[in-house]
């Protein structure tokens, strides 16, 4: 029986070990060319319908960005800003506003240029991947295991969805940050444990100036995406498995778990969770362990990857194999404890993978879940995981088998899995290109997908009245799979009132109040299918509401004057018509409808009707 390689043997084998040179550098050059030939695509793409719009172009804080605007994003931790509290994502956003602001072609004010916003996500992901080569050749201490795993890391499917979705920058982003934060404290740790050269006493400060450094990154990063809170645990298993530290040696990350537990705290604040369908607490771990099985699935299987893919609680406890769903990732587990001493980058990668995942996994709940616990974007980080095993897997390979013919196998199967992954990536990215296809491309896969069917219903009412039709059909599917949701019903009001029905349309929208009541749109909406229906007393008080509650919302006061006028209560009409003006003077239309009830104000009342 032949002997496993121990560390020593690994790092003699027939890959060099890893040192400060021109290569190194020349192989990041190649990370990142690589994995920018097979992104570059995206710089062409829309910004989408999905969040996209709300995020970045409809926001006013963005557009136009203004000093105020950007305060805006930093001043309340506490309430958050639009959900959340991630204002290193805003800011950046703000600064790309600058430059990518122009005028709208439709003549709707100013707009964006998709392709900054889109090359933000891409340069993010491109330094994160060579990040992950600097933190496998440091932990490898050799190139080509580090270039396989880096580009597995860069190229694998599952991070298509983070780097082609402009409004999802946040993850890319906060995932470099947090790879930055592992390079420098590793280095800090060596230095500190007399790992290096450099742990003199001389350079202890510089030591802690890197350590500091670390904290900042750490921070950073919970200010663009709290999900990546376990950061400290990741780094400990690295020291630990990997490095052969002792838990006391990772002493220094105690110092990183308030700004975690403060993280921990505000998210929870901000964002908790309510649109979610909260499973008993004895259910959540199952479905965890689903969510889990079915990442490693993807991960092994990279294919039909989609944005929605309705594996949602509500969804979960309907199925008999959510009770048996544990048992994949137990098995996985318990196979990597059992080869830990030969094999700890086994366990190590599974850790890893884990702990990126952990905070999505359903176990507290959060928003998206209305639609699927599960989602690619969840797994961006996690994947240093398996990078870190593969990097492992090759220089234990060369060093167990160090013959030329086994590292020509290696090296060629390492070859294929990336080139394979490559063009599967490459293939995956036009569905991102605007919003029909990428929700066309979810509907082939997962016609039940709730998400898609709403936002093929909304992008279908965009249109012209031949579309009516098709957008109920989604806007019906979507029912049927939630059948109280209030923005279906709020979208399915919209297009029977365009289609000429507006009393099933104000029944709607009165049924979406009941799920949504404090909803500006919902109850606009309601005043003016009333209106439309012949029920002037009922649209009255139903604008009355809206401007009471939301007072500038949109122009509620142009269409509670119109009632006004067509009721032949030509005084009212003409105050609201004034008071509209007075925040809204460019308002040409309401300018005329003002200048025509002023010059003749019972006539114009009979012209109304």
């Amino acid at each position: 029986m032949e002997r496993q390689p121990n560390s020593r043997q690994m790092q003699s084998s027939s890959f060099p070990i890893a040192a400060p040179s021109r290569r190194a550098f020349a192989l990041a050059l190649l990370i990142a060319t690589v994995t920018f030939g097979v992104f570059c695509s995206t710089l062409g793409h829309q910004l989408l319908y999905w969040d996209d719009v709300v995020s970045i172009v409809a926001n006013k804080e963005l557009n136009p960005p203004t000093l105020h605007n950007l305060a805006e994003f930093w001043r309340h931790p506490v309430d958050g800003y639009n959900r959340s509290y991630v204002p290193v994502n805003y800011t950046l956003w703000w600064l790309v506003a600058h430059f990518a602001r122009v005028p709208d072609p439709n003549g709707a004010g100013m707009t964006f240029l998709p392709a900054p916003f889109h090359a933000l996500n891409l340069t993010f992901h491109l330094i994160a991947a060579v990040l992950v080569f600097v933190l496998l050749r440091r932990l490898v201490r050799a190139d080509w295991p580090a270039v396989a795993g880096a580009l597995l890391f860069a190229l694998h499917p599952l991070q298509v969805e983070p780097v082609c979705w402009a409004s999802n920058m946040y993850t890319p982003l906060s995932g470099m940050l947090s790879l930055a934060a592992i390079v420098l404290y590793l280095r800090f740790s060596d230095a500190r444990l007399g790992g290096e050269r450099c742990a003199g006493p001389s350079r202890r400060p510089r030591q802690w100036l890197v350590m500091i450094a670390a904290v900042i990154c750490f921070t950073l990063a919970l200010l663009s995406k709290p999900t990546l809170v376990l950061l400290p645990l990741v780094i400990a298993a690295i020291e630990v498995l990997i490095n052969g530290r002792r838990l006391r040696d990772c002493a220094p990350l105690l110092a990183w778990l308030p700004i975690a537990a403060a993280d921990v705290v505000i998210t929870r604040h901000v964002h908790p969770g309510l649109s979610a369908f909260k499973p008993p607490l004895y259910v959540r771990p199952f479905i965890a362990a689903d969510a889990l099985s079915f990442y490693f699935q993807k991960l092994l299987i990279p294919v039909r990857l989609i944005t929605d893919y309705s594996r949602s609680p509500r969804w979960a406890v309907r199925q008999p194999g959510i009770w048996l769903a544990w048992m994949v990732p137990a098995a996985v587990a318990g196979v990597f404890w059992l080869v830990r001493r030969r094999a700890p980058w086994l366990l190590c990668g599974f850790i890893v993978f884990v702990l990126g995942a952990l905070p999505m996994l359903g176990l507290v709940p959060f928003d998206y879940q209305l639609y699927s616990t599960v989602a690619d974007r969840y797994v961006w980080f996690s994947m240093l995981g398996p990078a870190l095993v593969l990097a492992f897997a090759v220089q234990w390979i060369a060093a167990y088998r160090p013959q030329r013919n086994v590292r020509t196998m290696v090296t060629g199967s390492c070859c294929a899995l990336l080139a394979l992954l490559a063009f599967l990536s490459y293939a995956q990215t036009p569905y991102w290109h605007d919003t029909g296809t990428l929700l066309a491309g979810t509907l082939e896969v997962n016609p039940r997908s709730l998400m898609a069917n709403l936002e093929m219903g909304r992008l279908l009412l965009k249109g012209g009245p031949e579309q009516l039709d098709k957008a109920l059909a989604h806007l019906h599917a979507t029912e049927e799979l939630d059948p109280d949701d209030p923005w279906v019903m709020y979208e399915q009001g919209t297009a029977l009132l365009r289609k000429g029905e507006p009393v099933a349309a104000a029944e709607l929208f009165r049924r979406s109040q009941q799920f949504k009541p404090d909803e500006a749109a919902t109850q606009y909406m309601l005043g003016r299918a009333l209106a439309a229906a012949g029920d002037r007393r009922g649209a009255v008080a139903a604008f009355l509401e809206t401007l009471r509650r939301f007072p500038d919302y949109a122009d509620t006061r142009v269409k509670l004057a119109e009632v006004f006028a067509l009721a032949g209560d030509v005084r009212d009409a003409i105050a609201q018509y004034e008071q509209y003006l007075r925040a809204h003077p460019d308002s040409a239309e309401a300018r005329a409808a003002l200048s025509k009830l002023l010059s003749v104000p019972q006539q114009a009342a009979t012209d109304l009707r």
